[in-house]
C-alpha cells in the first residue's frame, strides 16, 4: 500500500497540479466527493464499501472488479460468466502499460500525503479509462464489442465507488446493438446435409472415421441442442448406451442429462465401437474444435447445395430450440435443454414466437 511521504501540503495544489498535466476539462472535484462518501459509508448499508487502498500493481484492479461483480447474489451467475471477458475488455481499454505510465507520472508527487496520492491516483485512473473508452468508441470494432467494453468501464468505475462519473461522457454513451439473427436450419436442409456427409468422397484411410465423427457432432447439435464447447469436452463415460442418455457440461462445469433419438444413439454407439478399449475419460469426439467444425459444416453445406449462405453449426441448435418452442414446452424445460439461463431462453422464445 502506498504510504505518505514528506510533509503535508495543500490538497488543492497537489491535485490541481497533477490534473493540469492530464486535462483541463475533467471535474477533479468529483473525485474528492466520491472519496468523502467512501470514508463515511456505514457497515449497515446493503453494499458497504471500504475506503480505497491504493496499490501500485495492475492485478489489483482486476481483483477489485471481480470482487465487485460477485457482491450481488442476483448478479453472481452473470458475473461468473463474464469475469474472463471483463478482464480482456479492461486490458483493451486500460492496458498495463497505461497503468505503468500513470504510476510514473504519480512519482512526481514526492511530497504528497496518502489522501492526496489517492485523489491523484483515482483521477488518473478515470482519465486514462476515459481516453481508452473514447479510442474504443472511434475504432472499427463491432457494436457488440463496443457495448461490452463500455459496460466493463462502467463496472470498473462502480467497483472504485465513482458512480457519479457514470453520467459523464463518454461513460454515458448509448450504443445500439443489433439483435442476433437466430437462423434455424430447415428439416429438409438438415437431411440434405446428412446425406452430403455420407456421400462425401473418401480422401484417405481415416475419411470414414472422420465422417462418422462429423455425423455424431451435427446430430447432437440438431437433436440434443448441444453447444460446441460441450461437445469438445464430451467423454466416453458421458454416453450411456443402455438408456440412450448423454451428459453434457457447460463452461462452468454444470451438468445436464438429455435423452437421444434412435438415429443419434446409433451413430454414437458406432463411434464407441470404433475404439472399444478406449479409456472412459478420453474425449469421445476428439478433434472437433468449434472453428474446425464450422469449416467442415461449410464444406458439407456446399456439397449439399444449400442455397442459404447464412447457415452455421449454431443453426442446428436453433432448429432444436425452435422445435421445442413450437411444441409449446415451458421456458424452464427449454432453458434446461439448451443449458442456458431462463432470461436467455426468453430471448430465443420471444424471437421464434413472432
Amino acid at each position: 500500500m502506498v504510504r505518505s511521504v514528506g510533509v503535508s501540503v495543500d490538497e488543492t495544489t497537489i491535485l490541481e497540479e497533477f490534473v493540469s498535466e492530464l486535462t483541463d476539462d475533467f471535474p477533479p472535484e468529483m473525485v474528492r466527493e466520491c472519496l468523502d462518501e467512501l470514508e463515511v459509508s456505514e457497515p449497515e448499508q446493503e453494499t458497504p464499501r471500504e475506503i480505497i487502498e491504493i496499490k501500485d500493481d495492475y492485478e489489483t484492479l482486476h481483483v477489485r472488479l471481480m470482487i465487485y461483480q460477485l457482491k450481488s447474489p442476483k448478479k453472481r451467475d452473470a458475473a461468473m460468466r463474464t469475469l474472463t471477458q471483463n478482464k480482456s475488455n479492461l486490458n483493451a481499454i486500460f492496458p498495463e502499460k497505461t497503468h505503468k505510465k500513470l504510476i510514473k507520472e504519480l512519482k512526481k508527487l514526492r511530497s504528497a500525503t496518502k489522501r492526496e496520492y489517492e485523489e491523484a491516483y483515482c483521477f488518473g485512473l478515470i482519465k486514462k479509462l476515459e481516453q481508452g473508452v473514447e479510442k474504443e468508441l472511434q475504432s472499427n470494432s463491432t457494436p457488440a464489442t463496443k457495448y461490452s467494453r463500455l459496460h466493463t468501464a462502467r463496472l470498473f468505475l462502480q467497483s472504485l465507488g465513482f458512480d457519479k462519473y457514470l453520467n459523464v461522457a463518454p461513460f454515458n454513451t448509448r450504443i445500439k446493438v443489433k439483435e442476433k439473427r437466430r437462423v434455424a436450419i430447415f428439416n429438409y436442409e438438415f437431411q440434405e446435409l446428412i446425406q452430403a456427409i455420407k456421400n462425401a468422397p473418401r480422401l484417405n484411410k481415416n475419411s470414414e472415421h472422420r465422417k462418422l465423427k462429423d455425423l455424431c457432432y451435427f446430430m447432437l447439435m440438431r437433436n440434443a441442442g448441444a453447444m460446441p464447447h460441450e461437445l469438445a469436452k464430451l467423454k466416453y463415460s458421458d454416453f450411456d448406451e443402455k438408456t440412450g442418455f448423454i451428459k453434457l457440461r457447460d463452461e462452468r462445469g454444470k451438468e445436464r442429462r438429455l435423452p437421444l433419438d434412435d438415429k443419434t444413439r446409433r451413430y454414437l454407439i458406432e463411434q464407441c465401437a470404433e475404439s472399444p478399449n478406449s479409456d472412459k475419460n478420453q474425449s469421445l469426439l476428439k478433434g472437433t474444435g468449434p472453428r474446425y467444425m464450422r469449416c467442415r459444416f461449410e464444406m458439407y453445406a456446399e456439397l449439399a447445395g444449400l442455397e442459404r449462405n447464412n447457415l452455421s453449426p449454431k443453426s442446428l441448435r436453433y432448429a432444436f430450440a425452435k422445435q421445442k418452442i413450437r411444441r409449446k414446452t415451458n421456458r424452464t424445460y427449454i432453458s434446461k435443454c439448451l443449458g442456458m439461463t431462463k432470461q436467455s431462453a426468453d430471448k430465443i422464445i420471444s424471437f421464434y414466437k413472432r
